[in-house]
């Protein structure tokens, strides 16, 4: 069944849904690292994500904490949720590095985050842009089929331009050689082309993997000191040119040189790590645009099907039971009930069980929360007269 939403009222029920209070724990514990710099990660979950968990089940009124994906979610829109999840989390991680840095292990780890980040990224986009255009109708471009002739095309055109190098890196190192047939370039060129921003994120998204390959799939990255004294190593957009400790040596007898290929570590992976988010930043606005553009489209209702939501007035939200708990026997069978209070002592309305021992469980809206299980033994005060609608009492939960 669709959940009914008024346009009004639902941008400004989903505005007041944030990270710190209805996120999961690295939601919570790593917003500060990430939102200052990066907050339309925040904004996309906003919008896309939490429409499609339980906490819709709340609006309009005040949404709880809740993780769990509303029954029949495509799997789809799934794969975008965790998709948009990744990015944040592989950011928080580098900028958590950046604050505790340590020059040995904290580079490395904060260009393989960024590169990952970058990863995700663009499978999300990817999955978008194929949503957007499912949405509207259109055709995505850069998904034909390849037929022989396409085929041998770009094998002859690989074959002219780029296997020279490309055999020359496996004589020296044994790197494989790969005709690259299809890629998701042409599709996010083409989704991000009304944008400023994409040849930016192609530019600095290259170098940080670059850096990534350089410090993790090749022998070590070479150092210098200069002359102040201080460990440098080669910027991103230069490192290619220093891969050898015969080009270091030579880099370090010219001063400038030096100042204008490398630069302090840290002070080199922070400056990336800031231009990702901002640049992130940026192109996610394009994500939110049209998604709003499409889930509010008076013309195509395609998105909000997809979503499982229409335009109306919501339902009258019945008030929670207070005190609801499962009664789980020995035989893996559950009751609800009503109690006065929960914990050890309690008055219960239960029907047809009267066992010595009961497990109860309390059940907060559609998820068990850790460490609330607790074994009940003594005499409560049992009546035969179950809850009015002891299903929906079940699965409501507990009321603050």
């Amino acid at each position: 069944m669709n959940a009914k939403i008024d346009l009004g009222t639902f941008r400004e029920w989903r505005a007041k849904v944030n990270f710190a209070e209805h996120g999961d724990k690295l939601e919570r514990d790593y917003c500060t690292f990430v939102l200052n710099e990066f907050p339309n990660v925040q904004e996309f979950w906003r919008v896309f994500v939490v429409p499609l968990t339980t906490r819709l089940d709340d609006y309009p009124k005040p949404t709880r904490p809740s993780i769990q994906y509303r029954p029949a979610t495509d799997e789809s829109l799934q794969h975008i949720c965790g998709a948009n999840y990744s990015v944040y989390v592989h950011l928080a991680f580098a900028k958590a590095e950046l604050s505790s840095w340590e020059d040995e292990r904290s580079l490395e780890t904060v260009y393989v985050r960024l590169s990952s980040a970058f990863d995700v990224f663009e499978a999300l986009c990817f999955a978008f842009a194929k949503l957007i255009h499912t949405c509207k109708g259109s055709d995505p471009v850069g998904l034909e089929k390849l037929d022989e002739d396409a085929i041998t095309k770009k094998a002859s055109n690989f074959f002219r331009t780029q296997y020279s190098e490309a055999f020359k890196r496996f004589r020296q190192k044994g790197q494989a050689v790969n005709v690259r047939l299809h890629t998701a370039d042409k599709l996010l060129a083409d989704f991000f082309s009304g944008t400023n921003t994409f040849g930016k994120y192609k530019n600095h998204s290259g170098n940080v993997r670059r850096m990534r390959n350089a410090l993790v799939h090749d022998v070590r990255l070479e150092r210098i000191q200069d002359q102040d004294g201080k460990i440098m190593l080669p910027k991103p957009a230069a490192v290619n040119r220093y891969r050898s400790w015969s080009e270091i040596q030579a880099a370090a007898l010219n001063v400038e040189t030096v100042q204008k290929d490398f630069n302090v570590p840290r002070i080199q992976a922070e400056s990336d790590t800031k231009e990702s988010m901002a640049i992130l930043n940026a192109l996610y606005g394009k994500l939110l645009q049209d998604f709003d553009g499409e889930f509010f489209s008076a013309e195509r209702s395609k998105l909000r099907d997809l979503f499982q939501v229409e335009h109306g007035q919501p339902a009258e939200k019945k008030p929670r039971a207070r005190g609801v708990i499962l009664v789980e026997t020995a035989g893996s069978n559950t009751c609800p009930v009503v109690a006065t209070a929960s914990g050890v002592s309690l008055t219960a309305q239960l029907s047809g069980l009267n066992p010595e021992s009961f497990r109860l469980r309390e059940r907060y809206r559609d998820e068990a929360p850790s460490g609330s299980d607790f074994l009940y033994s003594g005499t409560g005060q049992i009546s035969q007269t179950p809850p009015e609608d002891p299903n929906e009492l079940g699965r409501k939960g507990f009321e603050d």
